[in-house]
C-alpha cells in the first residue's frame, strides 16, 4: 500500500492537512491490520492528494480513502462514523 502526499515540511509528513490527516488514518489502520504501507512524498499541487494505491485500486482524496479503509475492515455503522471524524 502507498500513499502518496504533497512533499513534507515543518517537520510534518507533507504541507497540506487532509493529507497529514491521511498519514495518520493509513498509519493507525496498517499498525492496526500489520499491514505494510509507504509514505511517498510528490510535488504535485492537485487535487489528486493525497492518494492511496493498494495494489488493485487507486484512491484520491481523504473522504474516498477514507471510505476505502473502512470498508476492507468491515466497520460498523458507528466505527466508520468514529473514523471519518
Amino acid at each position: 500500500m502507498r500513499l502518496y502526499v504533497l512533499g513534507p515540511a515543518f517537520g510534518l509528513p507533507s504541507i497540506d492537512a487532509e493529507c497529514n490527516a491521511a498519514v495518520g488514518l493509513v498509519k493507525s489502520h496498517c499498525d492496526a491490520n500489520s499491514t505494510p504501507w509507504e509514505l511517498v512524498a510528490s510535488h504535485r499541487d492537485d487535487d489528486s492528494l493525497p492518494r492511496l494505491e493498494d495494489g488493485r485500486t487507486i484512491h484520491h482524496g481523504y473522504r474516498n480513502i477514507v471510505r476505502h479503509l473502512n470498508h476492507a475492515s468491515r466497520l460498523t455503522p458507528e466505527q466508520e462514523a468514529n473514523s471519518t471524524a
